[in-house]
């Protein structure tokens, strides 16, 4: 049989999820939380060097065959056809369920969640939330970054929230399902850490015209007044 070692902080055993159990905390007890996760289970803090990120989702090839319309629309999205069908399929296999069409009316607003520090105006990642997926994600904190799907190089104790404003009529997004994700550290091929996903996502892939929406440089600050509740995963050594 293959000795086990638990990828959680010995001192403190977290709960595994649907216990209910849920520990308040502060700002700096949040941080120590993960900054063990990430000692125990090998992860850099921010360095993807040493880690791989995978999601459990939908195949590319299967979308491509089934939903020709909506891919050569979502491929329309991108500054050029080969930034398209290069970037494209990590996008679609990040969801459990395809793509489906969405649309903004003008001064809508969507939503970002970074780690403290992050910014968005530069960045194409594209990611967002609805106003009323973000308020159900804040009203159950102990499960947020499970139900996002985040790694442990994005997780924080506490985030920025910026906000995506639609800059016309009929703005059309992109949403689907957060896979389930696993992550690997230092040793290869052995799970460490694992989320459930679950959490629409709105996904906008010309985030980046200034045409077309209008990202925030101010934010809202949220810090999770609990601790995560997470699975406390095994890793073989």
């Amino acid at each position: 049989m293959s000795e086990k070692e638990p990828c959680c902080p010995d001192k403190d055993p977290t709960p595994s999820m649907g216990e209910n159990t849920i520990e308040t905390a502060s700002l700096a007890q949040h941080d120590s939380f993960w900054i063990e996760w990430r000692v125990a289970c090998s992860v850099p803090t921010s360095s993807w060097d040493s880690t791989s990120f995978t999601t459990a989702g939908v195949h590319y090839d299967t979308f491509q065959k089934y939903y020709p319309r909506i891919r050569t629309a979502m491929i329309g999205m991108y500054s050029s056809p080969s930034l398209g069908a290069q970037y494209l399929p990590d996008v679609v296999e990040s969801g459990s369920t395809y793509p489906v069409t969405a649309y903004a009316d003008s001064a809508t607003n969507l939503y970002k969640l970074v780690a403290k520090g992050g910014s968005i105006i530069n960045s194409p990642s594209a990611y967002y939330l609805t106003k009323t997926q973000l308020d159900a994600l804040k009203a159950h904190p102990a499960l947020m970054e499970q139900d996002l799907g985040l790694p442990l190089t994005s997780v924080s104790g506490e985030y920025w929230i910026y906000t995506i404003t639609s800059l016309k009529d009929s703005n059309l997004f992109f949403q689907s399902t957060v896979a389930p994700t696993v992550q690997y550290g230092t040793r290869p091929l052995h799970p460490i850490y694992n989320t459930p996903g679950g959490a629409t996502q709105s996904l906008i892939l010309n985030n980046m015209d200034t045409t077309l929406w209008l990202k925030s440089t101010t934010y809202e600050v949220f810090a999770p007044t609990v601790l995560p509740n997470l699975k406390c995963n095994s890793l073989v050594k």
